[in-house]
């Protein structure tokens, strides 16, 4: 899954979410998703008319977060990089934030 903002470029790809800044120079920077803890999003309401909005991930790391401007369609976006996660976490064995938060179920 591709998302474009602008000169802002992630890409949400098992098992690392990769930003990447394209103009004359190149960087990136990926996100094990299996350190992901929180992803928010926030849009004011002219983001909504124009569908789009600003995604927040936040990391367990030396970096912490990541904030991704003018993501188009960031509701759909934010319940798909979750569902990424919990896929990979689970693929790996671990528990996800329910276990964790209730371990007796």
């Amino acid at each position: 899954m591709g998302l474009a903002g602008g000169a802002l470029a992630a890409e949400l790809g098992a098992p690392t979410l990769r930003r990447s800044h394209r103009r004359e120079r190149r960087s990136g920077r990926d996100i094990p998703l299996t350190r992901v803890n929180d992803v928010s999003f926030r849009h004011t309401f002219f983001e909504r008319m124009l569908r789009c909005g600003t995604l927040t991930i936040e990391s367990a790391g030396e970096h912490g977060q990541v904030v991704l401007p003018e993501v188009p369609s960031v509701e759909v976006v934010q319940r798909e990089v979750y569902k990424r996660v919990e896929a990979e976490v689970r693929r790996q064995g671990g528990p996800w934030r329910e276990q964790v938060a209730d371990p007796g179920s």
